[in-house]
């Protein structure tokens, strides 16, 4: 059995709920940066926001390098324009992190909406929540059993964008049936409040 620590991001669940727009305002690239970026695709597995304005063909991108954010032109992705060092599961927000240019002096202006993360709690914070919660197997195909819950306690399961896909209630060790979810990330949250990730194979 794999002990399974939260995920370092209590905002995951509790605020993307209907993670659309990040919106940047007041960049040093106002003319071809500034503007809504809306949700488009899953890229190295988080969401991706996209500006369709701005530089010529006009399109700019917020994706996860697998080791920062990035705010990339879509004719150019090698080139950086904007990244931010935090690990977080949607774009930080400007008031969680500064987003800096890539010569490291550029500002990156505000990242705001709802598309973006603001609230991270720490890691001991999580340990004290969830010291005995479990998951297994991990990954899984057809099923997973949690165990470590005291009581039987109501549960939502979420995906990776915190949309609510299962719920119900469950005791210690007991099963829930994942075989009609799609491939990736999911998150069980109790009532309780404690979360731990899972994925589906």
């Amino acid at each position: 059995m794999i002990k399974i620590f939260t995920f370092l991001f209590t905002f995951l669940i509790m605020g993307t709920l209907n993670a659309q727009i990040v919106t940047v305002v007041g960049s040093s690239l106002p003319e071809d940066v500034d503007g809504d970026y809306t949700l488009s695709e899953i890229i190295n597995g988080r969401p991706s926001y996209t500006n369709l304005g701005g530089w010529s063909p006009g399109e700019f991108r917020i994706q996860w390098s697998g080791t920062r954010w990035e705010l990339i032109p879509i004719p150019a992705p090698n080139e950086i324009v904007f990244y931010n060092d935090l690990d977080t599961p949607t774009p930080p927000a400007s008031s969680l992190a500064p987003w800096t240019g890539d010569s490291g002096s550029d500002s990156g202006g505000v990242f705001s909406g709802d598309g973006t993360t603001t609230t991270v709690v720490g890691l001991t914070d999580f340990e004290a929540i969830n010291k005995e919660l479990y998951v297994s197997p991990n990954p899984s195909s057809k099923y997973i059993t949690v165990s470590g819950l005291e009581i039987k306690e109501h549960f939502i399961v979420y995906d990776y964008l915190g949309t609510e896909i299962l719920q119900g209630t469950i005791s210690d060790n007991e099963i829930i049936d994942i075989q009609n979810l799609a491939r990736g990330l999911y998150f069980f949250k109790s009532k309780s409040g404690n979360t731990i990730k899972f994925m589906k194979d």
